[in-house]
C-alpha cells in the first residue's frame, strides 16, 4: 500500500511511495510525532538520478526486515536535496565534520529537536567488508537511544554547536589586494592541480569544472593580465574542454553530458544527466564554438537534447534524467541506456566507426565498484574530433529509442532553468530561453523554488532569484522592445527582493528567506559546488546592474575565502575580475562628454537611448578611437551632471546604469 509519499511533488520521494518505510516528508507533522513518541528521526536525503540512492533503496528500504526496524523504533523522514537543499547542508555539514566526506544518499540519525548525533551516506544493507550494515546500525542506534541517551543528547549538542560554527565561520576581508592579484593566485592554484594529460583538474572522480572553466575564459580575456598568463588560462580551459567533448561523459548519440567520471580520463561515466550541468557545459561550448568544431558539435548536441528529453510542456526545462534504466532482463541498470555491445553497436553503424569510438569486442567499460570488465561499450575519442557520418548516430538514436527509458525527474527548478535561458542565449538559441523563461515570468510575484506540471511548489532561494534574473538579462539584448522591457522590469524587481530578503548589510547574501525556517543559524553560500556559489551569482547580477556598493560589499565580504580557498571560490574571482573590467568612465571636458568602455564591449545607442542629467548630449553625434568614445554637448549647467546608458557584448547588455561625470580640472 502506498505510503505519504505518493502525493509528494518531488519525484525521488514519490520512487519511495510503494516502500515498507513509513516514510513521512519534512515536516512538523513527522517532528511532532519524533517528540510525542520520543523516538529518533532517520532522515534520509538523496534525489532522483543518483544511482547509489538507487541501490541503497532496494536493498534497504524496500527490504521487510529493515522496514520493520525503522517503523518501530524510528520515524522515517524521506527528502529531496534539489528540493530543500538548505536541509541538505546543514546535515551534510554534520557527514562532513564526522566523516571528512559527503555524498549521497545521506544517512541521518536526528533527535526529535532536530539535532544530528549520526550521519554517514550510503550503508549496504548487511555488514560487509568492515562496514556496518544499514540493519544493524539500526538495531545499535536503536539501543544507544534506549541505554545512553544522555550520551545521544551531548554527541547531538556538540555537532550542532560545530554545525553552527561552521555556519558563521567568517575570515577578515583582503583589503590590500586587488581582485587581480586574488585572480593571479587562483590561477597558480589551478595550474599547480591542472592534469597535463586528461584535462581538468585532480585525480578521479573527474567533475567538469564549470566555475573554473568560466573563470579561465575572463581571465584570458583580460588585459590586465600578462601574455603568459592569459595563454596559460587558455590552455587549461581550451584542453578541458576538448577532453571532455571527446570522452565518454559526452553522449555522443544523443547529446548531452553525463554527470561525472569515475577516472581521471573521462571514460567511465556515472551516468545521471542534470540539468545544471549541461546548461554551465553549453555555456562554455557555445562561448567557443567558433574555435573548434568539437565544441560546436557538443554545444548543437546539448540544445538537441534539451528539446528532444527534457523540454516540459510549459516550455520549461525538466530537472534530471536517471543514471538507471531496466535493462534488457528487466533489472535496474546503471547505464544501461547509454551502453552498447559490440554486435549491437558494429551492426548499426560500421567497424570504422567502432574504431573512431573505441568500441571493442569485449567492452571498454568496468564496473565502478568492483572495477570489473563489462562485456558492454561507452563511445568515446582519443584521437581529434573528426567529422562523424550522421547517420551513424541516427541509427544508434534510433536503436536506443527502444530500449526503456531512464527516470525523468519533471521538476522544474527556478534557479537550474535560469542557468539554462542564460546558455541558450550564448549558443544562439534566444527564442528557447525565452520560451522557459515564461513559466516562472507567470510567478514573479512569489517566485517558487520549482515547477511540477505547471504548479509552484515550495520559497525560491538565493540562487534561484540570481540564476533567474541573469537568466533575462541575457534574454532582454534580443527581445523587441516591449518583451525587452519586460525581462529587464522583472530582472530588476528579483535583484529589489534579494536586497530585501537576503542581504546582509555587512556584506554578501544569505541563502534563505524567512520561508524557509532556520536549522543552525542562516548560511551565506560562498563555496562553488555543481553551480556557481548563490553568492557570486547575486554579485554578477548586481555588478550587471550597476549597482556598485551592493558588489563592492560581496567582493569584500568574500575577498578572506577567496585568498583562503581560491579554487572552491572561482566564480566570485570571475564576479570580481567582471566587477572591475566592466566599469564604464565618464568625464566631461572641452564641451564633449569622454566615455571609456570596457574591451569588447559597445554603447547601446538604439534602445533604450541614453539619457543625461544635466548636460544635453548630441548622442548622434560621436566619435570612437579603441574604448574610447566623444560625444558633442549642446548645452550644459555647468553643475553635477550623469549619463544613464547599456553597454553590450556578443552575449549581453546591461540594464541602462547611471553613471556620475567627473570634470575635467579647469587650467
Amino acid at each position: 500500500m502506498p505510503n505519504r509519499l505518493r502525493d509528494a511533488a518531488s519525484t525521488y520521494l514519490r520512487q519511495h511511495a510503494d516502500n515498507p518505510v513509513d516514510w513521512f516528508m519534512w515536516n512538523e507533522e513527522a517532528f511532532d510525532l519524533a517528540r510525542k513518541l520520543d523516538r529518533p528521526i532517520l532522515l534520509s536525503v538523496g534525489y532522483s538520478a543518483c544511482h547509489w540512492c538507487h541501490v541503497m533503496a532496494h536493498e534497504s528500504f524496500e527490504d521487510a526486515a529493515v522496514a520493520e526496524v525503522l517503523n518501530r523504533a524510528f520515524v522515517s523522514v524521506k527528502l529531496d536535496r534539489e528540493e530543500r537543499p538548505d536541509v541538505d547542508d546543514a546535515y551534510m555539514t554534520a557527514v562532513q565534520l564526522t566523516s571528512g566526506r559527503g555524498g549521497w544518499p545521506m544517512t541521518v540519525f536526528l533527535t526529535p529537536d532536530l539535532k544530528p548525533f549520526f550521519a554517514g551516506t550510503y550503508f549496504p544493507k548487511e555488514d560487509r567488508g568492515g562496514r556496518i550494515g544499514f540493519l544493524n546500525l539500526c538495531r545499535q542506534v536503536e539501543e544507544v537511544w534506549r541505554a545512553r541517551r544522555q550520551d545521544v543528547e551531548a554527541t547531538a549538542d556538540d555537532l550542532a554547536e560545530r554545525i553552527r560554527q561552521a555556519n558563521a565561520s567568517a575570515l577578515p576581508p583582503m583589503a590590500a589586494l586587488s581582485a587581480v592579484e586574488l585572480a593571479r593566485r587562483c590561477l597558480g592554484a589551478l595550474e599547480d592541480d591542472f592534469d597535463e594529460v586528461a584535462g581538468g583538474f585532480g585525480n578521479a572522480p573527474k567533475f567538469p569544472p564549470h566555475s573554473a572553466l568560466r573563470f579561465l575564459r575572463e581571465l584570458a580575456a583580460d588585459g590586465r593580465f600578462t601574455a603568459e598568463e592569459r595563454a596559460s588560462a587558455d590552455k587549461m580551459r581550451t584542453e578541458t574542454l576538448r577532453k571532455i567533448a571527446d570522452g565518454g561523459i559526452h553522449d555522443h548519440v544523443g547529446g548531452g553530458f553525463h554527470r561525472y567520471s569515475t577516472d581521471a580520463t573521462w571514460h567511465l561515466p556515472h551516468f545521471e544527466k542534470m540539468l545544471y550541468d549541461n546548461a554551465l557545459l553549453l555555456e562554455e561550448f557555445a562561448a567557443s564554438a567558433k574555435e573548434e568544431v568539437v565544441f560546436a558539435v557538443a554545444r548543437d548536441g546539448i540544445v538537441r537534447w534539451l528539446e528532444r528529453e527534457i523540454r516540459a510542456g510549459n516550455g520549461a526545462f525538466c530537472a534530471a534524467l536517471d543514471a538507471d534504466s531496466l535493462d534488457a532482463d528487466g533489472h535496474p541498470e546503471e547505464g544501461a541506456f547509454y551502453t552498447w555491445p559490440f554486435d549491437e553497436a558494429v551492426k548499426a553503424t560500421s567497424v570504422d566507426f567502432a574504431t573512431c569510438y573505441r568500441i571493442l569486442p569485449d567492452g571498454n567499460f568496468r564496473d565502478e565498484a568492483t572495477g570489473q570488465p563489462m562485456p558492454v561499450n561507452v563511445l568515446h575519442r582519443d584521437a581529434p574530433h573528426q567529422a562523424a557520418d550522421g547517420a551513424d548516430f541516427a541509427a544508434l538514436l534510433d536503436l536506443r529509442s527502444s530500449r526503456p527509458r531512464p527516470t525523468l525527474d519533471d521538476k522544474c527548478l527556478t534557479g537550474w532553468n535560469g542557468l539554462m535561458i542564460r546558455a541558450l542565449v550564448t549558443a544562439g538559441r534566444a527564442d528557447h530561453a525565452w520560451a522557459a523563461a515564461q513559466p516562472f515570468l507567470a510567478h514573479i510575484e512569489k517566485l517558487p523554488r520549482m515547477l511540477v506540471r505547471g504548479e509552484p511548489h515550495g520559497a525560491a532561494y538565493l540562487e534561484d532569484f540570481a540564476a533567474l534574473a541573469l537568466g533575462l538579462l541575457a534574454c532582454a539584448q534580443h527581445l523587441p522592445p516591449s518583451e525587452r522591457e519586460q525581462a529587464l522590469a522583472a530582472a530588476t524587481q528579483l535583484a529589489d527582493q534579494i536586497e530585501l530578503r537576503f542581504e546582509d548589510p555587512s556584506g554578501g547574501f544569505f541563502s534563505t528567506q524567512s520561508e524557509h525556517g532556520e536549522l543552525f543559524g542562516r548560511t551565506k553560500p560562498i563555496f562553488d559546488a555543481p553551480i556557481p556559489s548563490a553568492n557570486a551569482l547575486a554579485a554578477e547580477l548586481f555588478h550587471l546592474l550597476g549597482r556598485r556598493q551592493t558588489v563592492g560589499r560581496a567582493i569584500s565580504w568574500a575577498s578572506g575565502w577567496m585568498h583562503r580557498a581560491p579554487t572552491a571560490t572561482e566564480a566570485m574571482h570571475t564576479a570580481a575580475l567582471l566587477a572591475r573590467s566592466q566599469t564604464v568612465e565618464a568625464r566631461i571636458a572641452d564641451g564633449k562628454l569622454l566615455l571609456k568602455i570596457p574591451t569588447g564591449w559597445s554603447i547601446e545607442l538604439a534602445e533604450p537611448k541614453p539619457e543625461a542629467s544635466g548636460i544635453e548630449v548630441e548622442w548622434e553625434q560621436s566619435g570612437q578611437e579603441g574604448n574610447d568614445w566623444s560625444f558633442a554637448i549642446a548645452a550644459d549647467t555647468g553643475g553635477a551632471a550623469w549619463v544613464r546608458l547599456a553597454i553590450c557584448d556578443d552575449t549581453v547588455c546591461t540594464p541602462p546604469q547611471q553613471i556620475e561625470c567627473q570634470r575635467a580640472a579647469k587650467m
